[in-house]
């Protein structure tokens, strides 16, 4: 169940960082650059990180069913069942 708080955490750490750095960073663009430089980078900046989310959202973490105390294994159909493992539970 540890994993789950560091998990947590970081998110909670990494949304932080976005409140402080997100105006600073905007401000500082729209001063130099004007609304519509500012608007091509915001979008620039999605348009790079959006594929990357999209991998790490299709991806299913390894720690997921040892967060909860199973483990999933294929079947012969190619479904999975899902296990309980008491070596995970603590």
């Amino acid at each position: 169940m540890h994993r789950y708080g560091a998990v947590f955490a970081l998110g909670d750490m990494a949304l932080s960082v976005g409140y402080i750095l997100g105006p600073l960073v905007g401000t500082t663009l729209y001063s130099h650059l004007g609304f519509d430089h500012a608007m091509s980078v915001y979008a620039g900046v999605v348009l790079v990180t959006t594929p990357v989310v999209w991998f790490l959202k299709g991806r299913e973490p390894e720690s997921a069913a040892l967060l909860h105390g199973s483990e999933r294994k294929p079947d012969d159909d190619g479904s999975h069942e899902v296990l309980f493992d008491e070596d995970y539970v603590k």
